[in-house]
């Protein structure tokens, strides 16, 4: 009878442990996934970034504190 019970609980154990470790798949799964959409977000936004500095348009960070705002230039004159 103790060999039973504790054939249960080591089974009961097991499942437990088993499910613990799908849910951690599953949690890495999804952290991978944001991982990935976070990749491509930041990609298209530089995309977004060097297309409008093509176009002439820099849109910067301001680089005087006490003058007027100086926006990064381009090294080439556009048409």
């Amino acid at each position: 009878m103790a060999y039973a019970l504790t054939t249960i609980t080591h089974a009961l154990a097991t499942m437990t442990h088993a499910l613990t470790t799908m849910a951690y798949a599953l949690t890495t799964m999804a952290h991978a996934l944001a991982t990935i959409t976070h990749d491509l977000t930041t990609m298209a936004h530089a995309l977004v970034t060097m297309a409008h500095a093509l176009n002439g348009n820099s849109y910067g960070p301001c680089l005087s504190h006490n003058g007027p705002c100086l926006k990064p230039q381009l090294l080439w004159p556009m048409p």
